[in-house]
Order: C-alpha cells, then sequence, then structure tokens
C-alpha cells in the first residue's frame, strides 16, 4: 500500500489487497458505501494499491493502472509490496545485493508482484514468494514505493 501526500493518518502509505477471511476477491466502488455499483473487482492478493484519501473506515485507493475507487479498510493489509514498474519495457534485474554490478539471480517482467522486505533510498531487498527468490531491485523500477521513502 501506498500513501499519497495527501493522505498522512497512517504511516503505511502502500497497502496490499487483503485475503483475509479466506476471500480472494475485493472490490472498489465509486464512493464510500455499498449503495453504490461495484466498479473493479480484484482477484490478486497482495496487489499494492496506494492510498490517495480516507473518510471514516474507507480508502480511496490507486492501483499501478491508475484506476481509483473506495474501499473498506479490513481488504487491505499492511503487507508492502510492490510491482516491477509497468511503464518498464525492458526485463528488471534482481540482484545478489545492492550493487549495479552484482549478480543477477533472475530477470523480472514487468508487473511481476514482490514482498518489500527493505528499502533504502536506491534499492530494494525484495521477495518473490511464490518461487522462494530474494534479492535486490533498483527502487526506480518499482511501483509500490516512494522515491525518498525508506522501508525497514
Amino acid at each position: 500500500m501506498i500513501r499519497s501526500s495527501a493522505c498522512q493518518r497512517q504511516a503505511d502509505p502502500f497497502p496490499a489487497l487483503s485475503g483475509r477471511h479466506g476471500e480472494r476477491r475485493s472490490y472498489t466502488t465509486p464512493w464510500d458505501t455499498i449503495e453504490y455499483a461495484v466498479k473493479w473487482l480484484y482477484q490478486a492478493p497482495g496487489l499494492p494499491l496506494e492510498i490517495t484519501e480516507e473518510y471514516g473506515n474507507w480508502r480511496q485507493v490507486r492501483d499501478s493502472d491508475g484506476v481509483s475507487g473506495w474501499m473498506h479498510r479490513s481488504l487491505l493489509s499492511s503487507n508492502r509490496t510492490a510491482v516491477i514498474g509497468p511503464w518498464l519495457k525492458e526485463m528488471t534485474a534482481l540482484r545478489a545485493q545492492a550493487r549495479q554490478n552484482s549478480f543477477s539471480k533472475a530477470e523480472l517482467e514487468s508487473r511481476v508482484r514482490v514482498q518489500i522486505l527493505s528499502c533504502t533510498l536506491s534499492w530494494c531487498n525484495v521477495a518473490l514468494n511464490k518461487d522462494h527468490i530474494s534479492g535486490f531491485v533498483e527502487k526506480s523500477a518499482l511501483w509500490g514505493v516512494y522515491p525518498q521513502e525508506v522501508v525497514n
């Protein structure tokens, strides 16, 4: 989950989509009540979302494609995730160390979802849980963390 500068109440600005209660689906609505029609159906737990507004228990979220809507806060998780930048045309290296000349453990396609373990100003230590692989990705190649954000 990412939180924009317009929304400062919660410490974690980029929540991930929760997979609570055995649900693998979450909905966004055009506003903050269930009386409105469903705008989007998300079926990917761990999808990073940026919180842009808060209203009571509701959070206005935006995904990496720029699509926004309102979700109840119980559908969001504090687990930090990111995706390899949708804007990237080439593969991104998953490196053994946080250095440009470090060994490349894997090449990641655009939109691959990763778990954020930690971030400095330039690099993020990430994990691909499904494949049990971890390493470092340049922060500029990720959607799900702000450029000046440090994650511990």
